[in-house]
C-alpha cells in the first residue's frame, strides 16, 4: 500500500511537472509568434524605408540624364553659335571685333559647359551616397534580423534541451519504482 502511494505520489508530481513544462513551451509559442510578427513589421518598415530611398534614386538619375541632355543641347548651340559667329564676323569690318565676339561666345559656353559637368558630378555624388547609404541600412536590417533569429534559437534550443532533460529524469525515475 505505502509502494502504491509512492507512485500515485510519484505519478502526481509527474503530471503536474508536464502541465508545467507544457504550459512553459505554450508561453514560448507565444513568445515565438510575437517575436515572428515583430519581425514581419521590421521587414515592412525596412521595405518602404527602401522604396523610399529608391525613389530618390530614381529621381536623381533623372535628374542626370536631364542634365546630360542640356549638356548635349549647349554642345549642339555652340556649333550653331559658332556658326553664326562666324558669319557675324564676316559681316564686320573690323578683326578685333570679330575675335571678341569669338572669344565671348566660346566662353559663355565653355562656362555653361563646365556648370553642367560640375552639376553632374554633384549628382553623381549624391546618387551614389544614397545607393550606399540604401545598402548599408539593409544590410545593417538583415545583421540584426539575423543576430535576433540566432538568440531566439539558442533560446528554444536551451528550452528544448531542459525539456528533454527533465523526461529523462522522469522516466528515469519511473524505471526504478517499476
Amino acid at each position: 500500500m505505502c509502494y502504491e502511494d509512492f507512485n500515485e505520489c510519484a505519478l502526481k508530481k509527474q503530471e503536474a511537472k508536464t502541465d508545467e513544462n507544457e504550459g512553459a513551451m505554450k508561453n514560448k509559442l507565444r513568445q515565438t509568434e510575437t517575436e515572428k510578427n515583430q519581425l514581419a513589421q521590421e521587414l515592412e518598415h525596412s521595405r518602404r524605408l527602401l522604396n523610399q530611398s529608391e525613389g530618390s534614386r530614381e529621381t536623381l538619375l533623372h535628374q542626370v540624364e536631364e542634365l546630360r541632355t542640356q549638356l548635349m543641347k549647349a554642345g549642339d548651340r555652340k556649333g550653331l553659335q559658332q556658326h553664326q559667329g562666324s558669319q557675324i564676323s564676316r559681316q564686320h569690318s573690323s578683326h578685333q571685333d570679330e575675335q571678341g565676339d569669338d572669344w565671348r561666345l566660346r566662353r559663355g559656353i565653355e562656362q555653361d559647359k563646365e556648370d553642367l559637368e560640375k552639376q553632374m558630378s554633384d549628382l553623381r555624388v549624391q546618387l551614389n551616397f544614397s545607393t550606399m547609404a540604401s545598402e548599408l541600412e539593409e544590410v545593417k536590417r538583415c545583421v540584426e534580423q539575423k543576430d535576433k533569429e540566432k538568440a531566439h534559437l539558442a533560446s528554444q534550443i536551451e528550452v528544448t534541451l531542459l525539456f528533454l532533460s527533465r523526461i529523462q529524469r522522469t522516466s528515469a525515475l519511473f524505471h526504478k519504482i517499476a
